[in-house]
């Protein structure tokens, strides 16, 4: 129960540093990748170093920011299971869907449809220009998924 709660308050101070700058700082996030990561290492668990690599590479591609990316890190170095996979999938899909409705919902199919073709005439992933004008922050979704199941999975 106590693992529980530091890491709900960690993800909360993420998740809020997130909201209140925009990003979220290294020290926060590499220090929770060197604990977990390190931690698992210890064990004899290589696991998670696949998950990190996909991780990484989603960052390459800026699909997500290094915020987000390094704190999915540490959240996979604790959960390296495909169980966690597909709740943290369902999670950021129930959060961010409510999300794009919302932003689009006055918004017309033809214009819709034009927005799309542009996307995919220019490259499907936006580049870190655009990122920081029109990125949405995001690590409240990670933190949430994360807190949600370290209560419902305690150790």
């Amino acid at each position: 129960m106590a693992f529980s709660a530091m890491l709900s308050a960690y993800l909360a101070m993420a998740a809020a540093w997130d909201f209140k700058r925009g990003l979220v700082p290294n020290w926060l996030t590499v220090s929770g990748m060197a604990a977990a990561g390190g931690w698992q290492l210890y064990q004899g668990h290589w696991q998670f170093l696949e998950a990190w690599a996909v991780i990484f590479a989603l960052w390459m591609l800026r699909f997500f920011g290094g915020g987000d990316d390094k704190l999915m890190m540490v959240l996979f170095a604790l959960y390296p299971s495909v169980d966690f996979l597909v709740f943290f999938s369902w999670v950021a899909l129930a959060a961010t869907l409510p999300q794009i409705v919302l932003k689009h919902r006055r918004t017309s199919i033809v214009s819709l449809g034009r927005r799309l073709k542009l996307r995919l005439a220019t490259g499907i992933f936006p580049g870190e220009e655009e990122l920081d004008r029109n990125g949405v922050r995001s690590t409240w979704i990670i933190s949430l998924a994360g807190v949600l199941y370290v209560w419902l999975h305690p150790r």
